[in-house]
């Protein structure tokens, strides 16, 4: 309860993460949604009925799939951001976000053997989930790279989230979009601001934060409650 209670006096502060250009992520999760689980039903194992839930009457073929959004931000000189969605996995990548090419591709989700031969309809909505995660995380670094305030670095791949170093976690460059998946994290697993304590204690990310970084710890504390308050508010 004390933590708690500590959580609510951050409410009147406004969180350092920068706001995505308004509507572009729901945009290219609405346009991503339907392409990417046909990928997933034409690379891993499914049932009849699995596939006639999403109006399919026989296995797709996996295809890429690729479409250019509009950007309207003032503060972002980049007017076009291209996205692709290519079916198969990529080196434990889930998605990237190339600043050369002002471009973000959308991988399949590494999921587990027992997924790939049985791929139901719940396990299917769970990696939409991660898909809506993961172009939020992408359009963080878009943002990143393409506004006065953006902080440089190269972006470090790995192939499981759930053990990556900490390292990566301290990284400046991934601070605000790992915290934009933490969030993401927490509203698809629970739907109270008093469970907020039981998360942060066992994140991985804000474990090593605490450890190695624990100023920027402070700070992620109050940007993470913030936000979260925001989306169920």
């Amino acid at each position: 309860m004390k933590e708690y209670k500590l959580l609510l006096s951050y409410l009147d502060k406004k969180s350092r993460l920068p706001d995505l250009p308004q509507g572009l992520s729901e945009a290219i999760f609405e346009w991503a949604r339907v392409p990417y689980t046909k990928n997933m039903l034409a690379v891993y194992k499914t049932s009849k009925r699995t596939l006639e839930h999403f109006g399919l009457s026989k296995k797709p073929k996996p295809l890429m799939y690729t479409k250019t959004f509009k950007v309207q931000d003032e503060r972002i000189d980049v007017k076009n951001l291209q996205v692709h969605i290519i079916p198969k996995e990529a080196n434990g990548q889930e998605a990237v976000y190339d600043e050369n090419y002002n471009r973000i591709t959308l991988y399949l989700q590494d999921v587990l053997e027992e997924t790939k031969n049985n791929l139901t309809i719940h396990k299917i909505e769970k990696l939409l989930y991660y898909l809506k995660s993961n172009i939020d995380h992408e359009l963080t670094h878009f943002v990143q790279f393409n506004t006065p305030q953006s902080v440089g670095g190269t972006t470090v791949f790995h192939s499981d989230y759930k053990s990556l170093s900490d390292d990566y976690y301290i990284s400046p460059v991934e601070y605000k979009p790992i915290l934009s998946n933490e969030v993401n994290d927490f509203l698809y697993n629970y739907n109270s601001m008093k469970d907020i304590p039981k998360f942060i204690e066992e994140s991985h990310f804000f474990s090593a934060l605490k450890r190695r970084a624990y100023g920027k710890y402070k700070n992620a504390v109050k940007d993470f409650t913030i936000l979260v308050q925001n989306s169920i508010s």
